[in-house]
């Protein structure tokens, strides 16, 4: 066991910051700290400050298996080797112990993106092994991109939307309220929401409710 965040650091394999810090010791242990509101330790609390390490390993549905990505703000995603997905936070509701949210076929995930806050809300997305793209959660933005604004807690296909269509994604980013991939062909394709131009396309504060290919250069 560790008493603080600096006497971890020379065991540490991987570490994810966003709501709150997480880090997976070369013994595949995982750890969390920091700010626990909405959940976010996984340890079925919602204590605002954690200075102190929390190992939440076994928690929930996370038992038995090795975090290799996580992604999120107040909402949690964890991709864990096996190619499944794990989720806390502030979901569809609170959710204070990782649970399983499974894709569409048993699928398995090879990338994920996931965020929340700034009045967007909570979302997620999968990239699967077979290149299919899926999302879900709060759309306030069209940050889905699955053609609207509605919100949609059930995972769905979103491949062949808008610019997307024909194209195989390789790489997931985001912000709160936009998300951003690549594909094989090195075209960027975007959604949600053009505050700021964000997205590089003419018509600043606009959504963008299906993907668009961005003009980057």
């Amino acid at each position: 066991a560790y008493s603080s965040p600096k006497a971890l650091l020379s065991t540490v394999a991987d570490f994810w910051a966003g709501g709150a810090i997480f880090a997976r010791t070369t013994s595949n242990v995982l750890y969390a700290w920091g700010n626990g509101n909405y959940g976010k330790m996984a340890n079925g609390a919602t204590t605002y400050a954690n200075p102190a390490l929390i190992n939440i390993t076994n928690n929930g549905t996370l038992n038995g298996r090795q975090v290799s990505k996580i992604r999120g703000l107040d909402y949690i995603l964890a991709l864990c080797t096996d190619g499944t997905l794990q989720e806390w936070g502030l979901a569809d509701t609170n959710v204070l112990y990782p649970r399983a949210r499974s894709i569409p076929g048993g699928r398995t995930v090879i990338d994920i993106y996931a965020s929340s806050g700034n009045g967007a809300g909570s979302f997620g997305l999968a990239l699967a092994s077979d290149y299919t793209l899926w999302s879900w959660g709060t759309n306030a933005y069209g940050q889905l991109g699955q053609g609207g604004t509605t919100t949609n807690w059930t995972p769905t296909d979103i491949t062949n939307n808008g610019s997307l269509n024909g194209r195989k994604v390789v790489e997931l980013a985001g912000g709160f309220s936009h998300v951003v991939v690549r594909c094989e062909d090195n075209t960027i394709h975007g959604f949600g929401s053009n505050n700021n131009g964000i997205l590089r396309y003419p018509v600043v504060e606009t959504e963008y409710v299906t993907p668009i290919q961005l003009n980057i250069l």
